[in-house]
């Protein structure tokens, strides 16, 4: 038996959150899935419900997610006392586990990759939870995301998220939060997996086999398909953070853009993002509704 805590997997996009999902609910530690919906709700209704108004409109905000539809619960406003002090964080949490309800005990890992953006918001209404940080060099992300049409379009852009994403909160540091370093994990990945479950008071007797599904050949491939020039545009904004979190720099000194170079990528990137939403808002729900895809896909 291991914590019975709220567990979020949090990381910049294509750092290992769901390759470390996978592996927890293989080991039964809970349930992992992503929801989307956890910070959105805090932000839009707050932390307490008090009108039967309110409660109507937060079950329908969290069902009404696309991420939602792919899971089979039910949130009954009837069910609610509005007489006592309800909390979003309550709503959210019945949502949770019954998304989570196939494990023993309900529990849950929640592996939205963007939550690492507002931690300082979800260990305030989770105080109990329990947080993995996952952290990936910065360039294998970039290389990774480069693929997908979500995220950033252009080096510049990849290290401004990432760094973005990874050295901005204060909450990092917080005692509940464990980083766990994706190249760590794929060259001892026994080590590693003791680490975490250590860390989540789970016990597990399985470690080595959990250990023999991690394939190290997915780090530094960076170093294969990044051009010098990219790998210049990546460090212009991330060097100093690569030295940081204990990454060998491609460039000896950090390097600089000129500010027709920057113009240049952002012009790229905004026209990119645009096609991207257009494809995600006018498309895509099109395509989910007739079956055709699934919400958040990782194919897609």
């Amino acid at each position: 038996m291991g914590t019975t805590k709220p567990i979020f997997i949090v990381g910049n996009g294509r750092s290992g959150t769901t390759m470390l999902g996978q592996i927890l609910t293989k080991a039964n530690v809970g349930v992992s899935f992503e929801g989307h919906f956890v910070v959105k709700a805090l932000k839009k209704f707050g932390l307490k419900v008090k009108r039967k108004s309110d409660l109507q409109s937060l079950i329908n905000f969290i069902q009404g997610f696309e991420s939602s539809k792919t899971y089979n619960f039910t949130l009954d406003e009837n069910s609610y006392d509005l007489s006592k002090k309800l909390t979003t964080r309550a709503i959210l949490t019945d949502a949770l586990e019954q998304i989570a309800s196939d494990h023993p005990q309900s529990i849950w890992i929640e592996k939205t990759p963007h939550y690492i953006n507002d931690l300082d918001l979800i260990l305030r209404v989770f105080p109990d939870a329990k947080i993995i940080w996952m952290l990936r060099d910065g360039r294998d992300v970039a290389n990774s995301v480069f693929k997908k049409s979500w995220g950033a379009n252009n080096c510049l852009y990849a290290a401004k998220d990432w760094v973005q994403s990874n050295g901005n909160s204060k909450s990092l540091d917080d005692p509940r939060v464990l980083r766990v370093n994706y190249e760590d994990l794929l060259t001892t990945p026994n080590e590693g997996l003791t680490e975490i479950f250590s860390f989540l008071e789970f016990f597990c007797d399985n470690v080595e086999a959990l250990a023999a599904c991690i394939n190290p050949a997915k780090m530094y491939q960076w170093k294969r398909s990044m051009s010098k020039r990219q790998l210049k545009v990546f460090e212009s904004v991330a060097f100093d953070y690569l030295i940081k979190f204990g990454y060998q720099t491609a460039c000896s000194v950090k390097p600089s853009l000129s500010w027709y170079e920057v113009a240049f990528y952002q012009i790229h990137h905004n026209c990119l993002w645009i096609k991207h939403l257009i494809r995600v808002n006018v498309m895509m729900p099109v395509l989910i509704k007739l079956g055709v895809v699934l919400p958040f896909d990782e194919t897609n």
